[in-house]
């Protein structure tokens, strides 16, 4: 086994200057719980709201779900209105100017008065995203058009399950959405290129890389595909704190409701607990175009001797997945063709980055 091990995921090299790539060594489901991704440690699907907390209290995954794949009656005497999500987000992103993109919304009710109450707690949130694309966007900063939907957060607390019940520090788990304009290829690419990260906005990476022998591939017991990996990294902490590291546990599958998903935890000393889970929900214009991949992730953590309020796991959470979003949507715009895999199964991708002991 420990041969196996050293000898697994080897990485090619381009060029000096280009980093690693790994590629999966096909592995069992045990295995794979040996090694890389003990199943104790997914996130529960059935957590309570925390009590008291800001936002709606609904479940983002179930909502964004259902939002993305509603398509509406149209009035018969108004053809061309829009009957899905898909269609006002293409409308949207096909207006000239922001006064165009409001009479977008503002328009919706007497288009389609159906359409237009399916989507209203949610559009202007997701669609409004001027400040994200800014070049002075800060993760830091909460602003109501940075294209982050925030709902009620979740709670660990009460939990009985052996991974939680003796959890220290805060309880919260945030859930957040955010549309991204690329398909599973282009973020699966951004999220596992590693050599990217210490530049992308709000990063302070000292040092990441996939942990050696440890990108898995194979088959779970209903036959569903998964793929599985740890990352090691160093993050800098504001003065008077130092860093702190992280061992990632990764593991990407489909769930039991059919659901692509994307579990993470860390049993690392410099955590209390970390723990997070990104749902992937195709959005699609009523005529069956692609229009974006809307992506919901529930993430919390606490980190050990850092007064970590819940705003900076907000920050975080931005910091994370905007990262994400922007270099998923600059590889797919550099890609340039029909979309590829938007739902049923993960696409087959590279790890980048050096390798981390």
């Amino acid at each position: 086994m420990i041969a196996a091990l050293i000898l697994a995921a080897t990485p090619t090299v381009a060029s000096p200057a280009d980093p690693p790539r790994w590629r999966p060594r096909e592995a069992t489901w045990a295995e794979l719980q040996r090694t890389t991704f003990d199943l104790a440690y997914l996130l529960p699907d059935d957590l309570e709201f925390a009590p008291g907390g800001g936002g709606a209290a609904v479940d983002l995954a179930r909502e964004m779900r259902q939002l993305s794949a509603e398509v509406y009656a149209a009035r018969p005497d108004l053809a061309g209105a829009p009957r899905s999500f898909g269609d006002v987000v293409q409308a949207w992103r096909a207006a000239p100017d922001a006064g165009a993109r409001r009479r977008v919304l503002a328009d919706l009710p007497a288009a389609n008065p159906a359409l237009a109450s399916g989507v209203a707690a949610w559009a202007e949130a997701l669609l409004c995203d001027e400040r994200f694309r800014a070049r002075s966007w800060d993760p830091d900063r909460e602003d109501p058009c940075d294209g982050f939907l925030f709902a009620r957060p979740f709670t660990l607390a009460g939990r009985s399950e052996k991974a939680w019940r003796r959890r220290d520090g805060g309880d919260l788990v945030q859930q957040a959405a955010v549309l991204v304009f690329a398909d599973l290829e282009a973020i699966k690419s951004a999220e596992n290129d590693y050599a990217s990260y210490p530049s992308r906005p709000g990063a302070s990476y000292e040092r990441i890389g996939p942990l050696e022998g440890t990108y898995l591939a194979g088959r779970d017991p209903l036959g569903a595909p998964f793929s599985a990996l740890r990352i090691r990294f160093e993050t800098d902490l504001p003065f008077p704190f130092s860093s702190f590291t992280c061992d990632l546990h990764v593991l990407n599958r489909v769930d039991e409701r059919g659901r692509l998903v994307c579990d993470v935890y860390s049993t690392s000393r410099d955590f209390h607990w970390l723990v997070g889970r990104d749902y992937y929900f195709p959005v699609r214009t009523s005529a069956g175009e692609f229009v974006a991949m809307l992506v919901v992730r529930r993430y919390g953590f606490d980190l050990r001797g850092v007064p970590d309020g819940d705003a900076a796991r907000r920050a975080a959470l931005r910091s994370s997945l905007g990262g994400l979003r922007r270099a998923a949507e600059d590889t797919y715009r550099a890609y340039g063709g029909p979309p590829r895999t938007v739902e049923g199964r993960f696409p087959d991708f590279e790890v980048l980055g050096k390798p981390q002991r």
